[in-house]
């Protein structure tokens, strides 16, 4: 299968809200639909594969991204929150939203974010970028919301 010829744009829009919903941060980032996402579509699209989008990890990884990844480059710092999907068919997109609750990825930077199969198959994933970096506290929110464009 030519996966050259797919072409997926996504961005990932990041919020850090307070307990009082005030929001203290709002960070967009473009990230890499990888090869292991590619592929998916291109099964999904012709019913080869009953594996749904279903989850958002998060962690403290920094390692660059590539097309070959096929995990978080930090796997024993992730956490995961499952995903709610929007179909756009005029855009011709898709809108994913997690959200890690309180108590839920604490006191740690947030620099790694991807996007995840019920099979554990990394979709796409992305960087922040280290001007942008945060803190989740214990009562924080984060909203992770992940948009795939196609065409």
């Amino acid at each position: 299968m030519n996966l050259d010829k797919l072409k997926i744009k996504g961005t990932v829009i990041l919020k850090r809200f307070d307990k009082d919903s005030n929001l203290l941060e709002e960070v967009t980032i473009n990230n890499m639909v990888v090869d292991g996402g590619l592929d998916y579509f291109a099964k999904k699209s012709v019913e080869l594969t009953d594996s749904v989008i279903d989850k958002v990890g998060i962690s403290t990884g920094t390692t660059a991204v590539t097309a070959s990844d096929t995990q978080l480059s930090n796997t024993a710092n992730a956490e995961y929150a499952d995903v709610k999907f929007k179909v756009r068919t005029q855009l011709a997109e898709v809108l994913l939203d997690g959200v890690f609750i309180e108590n839920q990825y604490v006191d740690k930077s947030v620099t790694e974010i991807g996007l995840f199969t019920d099979a554990n198959e990394l979709v796409a994933r992305t960087v922040v970028p280290s001007d942008s970096r945060f803190v989740k506290a214990a009562s924080d929110f984060l909203s992770v919301t992940w948009k795939l464009q196609f065409g």
